[in-house]
C-alpha cells in the first residue's frame, strides 16, 4: 500500500473512531428468553434513521475530517487536475462532502427498504478474540428490524457504488481498480470502527473521569 493511501487510511479510521465515541447498544442476549430478547432489542422508526444518517454526513468528527482528507489532496495535488490555488481547496472539500453524503444516502434508502439497523450492537462479553471476531463479523451480518440477522447489503453496496458515482465529478477516467481499492478501505474502515465501538466503553471506564465524557453527542433517540 503507498504512503498516502496508508495516511487515507489512517485518517478514515481516525474520524470513524471519534464518530464512534458514544456507546453502542448492547447485543440482545442469545442465551435469554424471546421474550426477553423482544424486549432488549428496539428497531429505529425512519425519522431515526434518517437521524442517524444525518449525524454520519455533518457530525463534528466528519466535517473535521472532510477538512484533513482535503489538505492531504491539496499538499499531494490529487486530483492534479484541480491544481493548488485557494479555491482548489474549497473543490476538495465540496468533493469530499459529496463522498460522505452519496454514501449515506445509499446507504440509509437500502437498509429502509430491506429492513437493516444501521447501528452496531456491541457482545460485550467473552475474551478479546472472541469480541474482536464478533466485531469483525458483524461488519458483513447486521441486525434487522425484526431482531434476526442478515447481509450487510447496505453497507456492501455503499461503500462500492459510491467511488464510482463520485468520480463522476471529479476529473480523470473511470479506471474500476482504483474505485474497488476505495470500496475495500472503506469496509475496512468499517470493520475496525466495529471493534474500536465494542471495547472502547470498557477502556473509557477505566480513564480519569475527565476523559470519559464523549467526544461527540450521540443521534437523540437512538
Amino acid at each position: 500500500m503507498s504512503r498516502s493511501l496508508a495516511i487515507t487510511l489512517g485518517i478514515s479510521i481516525s474520524i470513524s473512531l471519534a464518530s464512534a465515541d458514544d456507546p453502542s447498544p448492547q447485543a440482545p442476549d442469545q442465551n435469554e428468553t424471546s421474550v426477553s430478547t423482544q424486549t432488549l432489542y428496539t428497531p429505529l422508526d425512519l425519522g431515526q434513521r434518517y437521524l442517524y444518517a444525518l449525524d454520519r454526513v455533518v457530525g463534528p468528527a466528519r466535517l473535521v475530517g472532510f477538512v484533513a482528507h482535503s489538505g492531504l489532496d491539496q499538499v499531494w495535488k490529487k486530483p492534479e487536475q484541480w491544481g493548488s490555488q485557494p479555491q482548489s481547496f474549497g473543490y476538495r472539500v465540496a468533493s469530499r462532502f459529496g463522498d460522505a453524503l452519496m454514501k449515506e444516502t445509499i446507504r440509509f434508502g437500502v437498509a429502509a427498504a430491506d429492513g437493516e439497523d444501521p447501528r452496531y450492537f456491541r457482545s460485550g462479553h467473552g475474551n478479546t478474540w472472541k469480541r474482536t471476531g464478533y466485531a469483525l463479523g458483524h461488519t458483513f451480518w447486521v441486525h434487522k428490524d425484526n431482531g434476526s440477522m442478515m447481509p450487510a447489503y447496505s453497507l456492501f453496496l455503499a461503500d462500492f457504488m459510491t467511488p464510482a458515482i463520485v468520480q463522476q465529478w471529479r476529473p480523470g477516467p473511470f479506471t474500476g481498480l482504483r474505485e474497488l481499492r476505495s470500496g475495500t478501505l472503506g469496509m475496512g474502515s468499517n470493520a475496525i470502527t466495529n471493534v474500536w465501538q465494542e471495547f472502547w466503553p470498557d477502556i473509557r471506564q477505566k480513564l480519569p473521569a475527565r476523559f470519559q465524557r464523549p467526544l461527540t453527542r450521540g443521534v437523540r433517540g437512538i
